[in-house]
C-alpha cells in the first residue's frame, strides 16, 4: 500500500483547526481533560501559542493519540481521522483515504484519474519547493476532474487559484482554503462544513446548496456569490464582505450585520437561531422573546441587553460581558436535565449586582465570574 509521511506539516494542520475550532476557554478546558496544566504550557496566552505548544507537549511525552481522541469528543463533527495514530516514530497517512473513488461511468479512464491524483498528492505535500503558483496551476488542472469522486478533506490549501473550477457536490469539509481563489467556481451543493475560507474570494461563486455549517469565512469576498437554499448554521462571517449582489438568506445576512456593525433595531422575537454571533456588539439591545437557541455569543458585548423571555436553549455566553444584562423569564432550556445552562455555556462570563437571572441560574456554579 502506497503511504505518504506524516510529520511536522501534518501537525501544523491539526495546529490550524484546533486554532479554528477552539477558544482560549475551551482550550483550558481540554487540558484539564487529559491533566495537562495550561498555564504551564510556553507561549504567550493566545490561540496560537498554546495550541503550537499543546501539540508540542502531547508529541513530546506521546500522548499524541489522547489528544486527537479528546479533539474528537469535544468537536464530534469535525473530521480528525487523518491524525489517527500519530505517535508512531514514522507515523504515515494512507493515500487510500485520500485517492477518489472511481466508478465505472466516469467520463475519464482511471489511469489517467490516477496519475493525476497522485501529482496532486505530491503538489499538496511532496513538494512544497516547486512554489504556489506552479501548485496552484496544477490544482487547477486536476480538481475539476475529481468532483463527485473523491475526499478533498482535511487538505491544506493555502492560497491556490480554483477560479471557474467544477467543484459541485465536492466534498471539501475542513478543508483549508485560506486566501484561495474561488472567484465564479461552481460549488453548487459542495461539503463545506468547518472548512477554513478566510480571506478567499468567492465573487460570484455558485454555493447554492452548499453545506457550510460551521464554515470560518472571516474576510471573505462574497460579493455577487449565490448562496441560496445553503446550510448556514454556525457560518462565521467577521469582516465577510456583502453587497446587496449577494444573494444570502435574510436571517444569515441580519447576523452578518450584527456581528460587523452591531445593530440598534428591535430585536425581539426575532429568530436568532443556530447563529455565529461571536464578539457580536448588543450594548442594550431589546432582544426580548427572541430565539437564539444553539446560538454562539461568546465574548459578545451584552450589557444592558434585555433577553427577557428569550429563548437560550444550548446558547453560549463563554467570555461575554453580561454586566446589566435581563435575562428575566429566559428559558435556558431542558435538554440537560437537572442542568439549566448548557455545560460550559458560561466560563468566565462577566455580570455584576445589576445582571438580572432566571430563579433556576446560579452564575457562579456555571463559571461565569462576578465583577
Amino acid at each position: 500500500m502506497e503511504t505518504i509521511e506524516k510529520g511536522d506539516n501534518n501537525l501544523d494542520v491539526l495546529r490550524l483547526m484546533i486554532i479554528n475550532h477552539f477558544t482560549i476557554s475551551e482550550l483550558k478546558d481540554l487540558c484539564f481533560t487529559l491533566g495537562i496544566n495550561y498555564e504551564s504550557l510556553p507561549g504567550e496566552n493566545t490561540i496560537n501559542d498554546k495550541a503550537r505548544e499543546l501539540i508540542t507537549f502531547s508529541r513530546r511525552h506521546g500522548r499524541l493519540d489522547d489528544l486527537v481522541e479528546s479533539l474528537s469528543e469535544y468537536r464530534p463533527r469535525v473530521t480528525w481521522s487523518s491524525f489517527d495514530s500519530p505517535n508512531q516514530p514514522t507515523s504515515q497517512i494512507e493515500l487510500d483515504t485520500l485517492s477518489p473513488n472511481v466508478t465505472n461511468h466516469d467520463y475519464k479512464p482511471k489511469l489517467e484519474k490516477t496519475i493525476k491524483w497522485r501529482l496532486l498528492i505530491l503538489c499538496i505535500v511532496l513538494l512544497p519547493a516547486c512554489g504556489w503558483l506552479g501548485r496552484s496551476q496544477l490544482l487547477s488542472q486536476c480538481l475539476p476532474d475529481f468532483r463527485n469522486c473523491g475526499d478533498f478533506q482535511r487538505l491544506l490549501w493555502f492560497g491556490v487559484n480554483l477560479a471557474d473550477a467544477d467543484l459541485r457536490e465536492a466534498d471539501l469539509g475542513s478543508a483549508v482554503l485560506i486566501y484561495a481563489n474561488l472567484q465564479n467556481a461552481d460549488l453548487s451543493g459542495a461539503e463545506l462544513h468547518h472548512a477554513n475560507l478566510r480571506h478567499a474570494n468567492l465573487q460570484n461563486a455558485d454555493l447554492s446548496g452548499a453545506i457550510l455549517d460551521s464554515a470560518d469565512l472571516r474576510y471573505a469576498d462574497l460579493r455577487g456569490a449565490n448562496l441560496t437554499n445553503a446550510r448556514l448554521d454556525w457560518i462565521d462571517l467577521r469582516q465577510a464582505v456583502i453587497d446587496d449582489t449577494t444573494f444570502i438568506d435574510d436571517k444569515t445576512r441580519l447576523a452578518w450585520e450584527i456581528v460587523n456593525y452591531g445593530t440598534e433595531q428591535n430585536l425581539s422575537f426575532v429568530d436568532l437561531s443556530l447563529l455565529h454571533l461571536h464578539g457580536a456588539q448588543l450594548h442594550n439591545a431589546n432582544l426580548s422573546g427572541a430565539n437564539l437557541g444553539a446560538s454562539e455569543l461568546n465574548e459578545a458585548d451584552l450589557t444592558g441587553a434585555n433577553l427577557s423571555g428569550a429563548f437560550l436553549g444550548n446558547t453560549s455566553f463563554r467570555n461575554a460581558d453580561l454586566r446589566g444584562t435581563d435575562f428575566t423569564d429566559a428559558d435556558f432550556g431542558t435538554e440537560l436535565s437537572g442542568r439549566p445552562l448548557l455545560e460550559g455555556a458560561l466560563i468566565d462570563a462577566l455580570f455584576d449586582s445589576t445582571t438580572i437571572w432566571p430563579s433556576d441560574i446560579n452564575p457562579l456554579l456555571s463559571g461565569a465570574v462576578q465583577d
